[in-house]
């Protein structure tokens, strides 16, 4: 039987291509930030419209208050990326846990215009 021996060289040079690797790895997600994960946990939804629809889906393009309290997962975190006033046009159910936290009480508000509760 003829066993091949690996030299010291091969292992220097196995070595040289792993470090390569790993260091352009690196070096590749330096130069690229947008490929690094956003600073956004993954169980945040974040409310970006004023509107009180519902339109089936909490997306980047549209996630009102109402969707996005029904469609979290819960222990979420809603958050908000407008300011103004939301005025619900019926109550907003929800049966999950969520941590709700509006930009402050000067730039956020929720109105169930007299007419009914907000939840």
């Amino acid at each position: 039987m003829n066993k091949t021996r690996l030299t010291p060289a091969y292992w220097i040079v196995a070595f040289c291509i792993v470090v390569a690797v790993v260091a352009f790895g690196t070096i590749t997600a330096q130069m690229q930030p947008h490929l690094a994960k956003p600073d956004i946990p993954p169980n945040t939804v974040t409310v970006n419209t004023l509107d009180d629809l519902d339109n089936g889906a909490c997306t980047p393009a549209h996630c009102s208050l109402r969707e996005a309290v029904k469609y979290a997962p819960a222990g979420s975190d809603v958050v908000f990326s407008v300011t103004g006033t939301i005025v619900t046009g019926s109550e907003i159910p929800f049966n999950q846990s969520l941590n709700i936290a509006g930009p402050g009480v000067n730039l956020i508000s929720v109105s169930g215009n007299n007419n009914h509760r907000v939840f």
